[in-house]
């Protein structure tokens, strides 16, 4: 048994996909070719177990959510939020990187890293499908094809994998270079010499420039 190598997390599209290859779809009273273009028909939702436990990942960090029955995909959208944003700690305060997309790993804890399985190659909808839904859950209300997604075999969970945050970056290069800037008019009016306020200005800009290259060589490291 595998995973589909193209599933994509947040899709109900391959999750629907996937399904012939699990056996979910054998009794399906539509063939695949009488099934309209982006319409799938979702066998009923009855689990057999009391809860579920679901890895989540990030980096070598993991944390377990116990899965319950009557969750829809809105509700563990909001749990895995909550997961991730507990795994990141006071990171999530200070960190320029965000959610980039989740894979769906061998939960493992001896791979110490969760290993992913199937293609790595990540699409700009993924990427933005990911962040968007994270902000919104309510758009998953009523659905269950993460649920079955997630759910279909004890020894995969999901991983989030991160990147820069563009705003992010722009907000700190931007307060940091009007704060040295600031620092330069200030000290100017002050002494009243602006050639020394000025250097005194660009010492500054320099400083924060050598901090902005220590945060990102802190995130390259994976600190």
């Amino acid at each position: 048994m595998r995973l589909d190598s193209d599933l994509a997390p947040f899709t109900a599209a391959h999750v629907s996909a996937a399904a012939p290859e699990h056996g979910h779809a054998r009794n399906s009273p539509n063939p695949p070719s009488e099934t309209p273009v982006g319409q799938h028909t979702a066998p009923s939702w009855e689990p057999e177990w009391e809860f579920f436990s679901l890895a989540v990942w990030r980096q070598a960090q993991h944390e377990t959510i116990n899965v319950k029955p009557g969750w829809d995909d809105e509700d563990l959208v909001r749990e895995l939020k909550k997961a991730y944003d507990g795994l990141r700690a006071w990171r999530r305060l200070l960190s320029l990187k965000g959610p980039r997309y989740a894979p769906f790993p061998l939960g493992d804890e001896s791979f110490i890293y969760p290993q992913r399985i199937g293609s790595r190659r990540i699409t700009a909808h993924r990427t933005l499908r990911v962040q968007f839904l994270l902000k919104h859950p309510e758009r998953m209300r009523g659905k269950r094809d993460l649920m079955r997604a997630l759910t279909r075999r004890p020894d995969v969970g999901i991983e989030f994998v991160e990147q820069w945050q563009v705003w992010r970056v722009a907000a700190l290069v931007f307060m940091l270079a009007f704060s040295s800037m600031l620092i330069a008019i200030v000290t100017s009016i002050r002494l009243n010499d602006w050639s020394t306020g000025f250097a005194i200005g660009g010492f500054f800009a320099q400083m924060f420039a050598v901090i902005l290259v220590a945060i990102g060589f802190v995130h390259y490291e994976e600190l």
